[in-house]
């Protein structure tokens, strides 16, 4: 993901974005609160994201539990107490390697969101 953006209980919008590559090599997440562009259309290499609501997530009360930053001071990773759930939120992208391997690479231009430690179900086979 590009953005999520988190609908607050008074109508309010807060977009968690990452950094897009834009030559500097920086990478990292940061918050937009009130009306903003959407991420996929302020980018140009944006326009392949989609937008859909993530059911998945918690929705209650909110709080950052722990943020942490690289050298340069950007967030590249957060932790979010909801109720009784951590959404992680990482600044990074999953790439598959051979034989059916997968690495995450953190600091790069993606959000990936985990929720209570958990990991994507690997689909059965044919």
């Amino acid at each position: 993901m590009i953005e999520v953006v988190l609908s607050l209980e008074d109508g309010r919008n807060l977009s968690v974005r990452s950094q897009h590559e834009d030559g500097t090599g920086v990478h990292g997440l940061y918050l937009i609160s009130g009306p903003s562009t959407p991420a996929r259309l302020a980018c140009p290499a944006a326009e392949i994201y989609q937008t859909r609501e993530l059911t998945e997530l918690p929705k209650g009360p909110m709080q950052v539990v722990e943020l942490r930053r690289d050298v340069s001071g950007c967030v590249v990773e957060m932790f979010l107490g909801v109720n009784s759930s951590v959404i992680r939120l990482l600044s990074g992208e999953v790439y598959e390697r051979e034989e059916d391997q997968f690495e995450v690479v953190e600091v790069d231009e993606s959000i990936l969101i985990q929720v209570d430690g958990k990991k994507p179900r690997v689909p059965d086979g044919p």
